[in-house]
């Protein structure tokens, strides 16, 4: 394995939610068989393939971990290992209904309502792992910090190596880069109606599932998933 090897940990629906698949249909790219897909109907081929380049070479997912180099390639174990026990201990929640909205300049699912379980599983999801974690590099951290961090937010991308997660984590599954908003709102309305049968079906959030870039540049895959296994506590 490189040493430029990056490893994340996801949210990814399962592989007979029908959000699974009209999100890798929409992306073009299947990050766990490989296969991939001709643009939906009604866009333009090149259009596609400009603006949705890189959350398809990330894959269908929402974040929970962001992508890490491990401290030492021989770890790729133990992320396993650890991962497999921490997504035993955890039970399967409700993942409030998605909505396609703009974040910052780029569209994404989102959910409709907050959820207390789903900020911590995130937070959990940073904190327990980051020992295995390596520290950027100095242009890594530059390359963020181009963007505009607050204050705050550049503290985190000190502490953990990127500056949206715990206070700063809001899940979403990416569909699109940076779109000019004239376009974003035409787009909005085409990716409400591509989504609209798997919006319109309930959801848990019940595996972790652990993605692998083998180099810079090069596709996300998802290697492996790991199920939920506690159980709801009776009064």
């Amino acid at each position: 394995m490189s040493d430029t090897a990056r490893w994340a940990i996801y949210y990814a629906p399962a592989r007979s939610d029908v959000l699974w698949e009209r999100g890798i249909a929409w992306l073009g790219r299947d990050p766990e068989d490989g296969r991939e897909f001709a643009p939906p109907a009604g866009l333009d081929a090149q259009e596609w393939t400009s603006l949705t380049a890189t959350p398809r070479r990330y894959g269908w997912h929402a974040t929970l971990k962001p992508p890490m180099r491990l401290r030492e390639t021989r770890l790729e174990d133990e992320l396993r290992q650890r991962l497999r026990a921490f997504a035993a201990n955890r039970t399967p929640f409700e993942l409030p209904p998605l909505i396609v909205r703009s974040l910052g300049g780029f569209l994404a699912l989102t959910p409709d309502a907050k959820s207390p379980e789903l900020h911590r599983l995130g937070e959990d999801c940073v904190r327990a792992f980051d020992d295995l974690r390596a520290p950027p590099t100095q242009q890594e951290l530059a390359q963020r910090r181009q963007t505009g961090l607050s204050p705050h937010q550049d503290a985190l991308l000190a502490r953990w190596g990127y500056p949206y997660v715990c206070e700063e984590f809001r899940f979403h599954l990416t569909l699109t880069g940076r779109l000019p908003a004239a376009e974003a709102d035409r787009l909005q309305r085409q990716l409400h109606s591509w989504f609209a049968s798997a919006l319109a079906e309930p959801r848990h959030v019940e595996n972790l599932a652990l993605y692998h870039q083998a180099m810079p540049q090069a596709p996300f895959r998802l290697v492996d998933r790991f199920p939920f296994l506690g159980t709801a506590r009776t009064n």
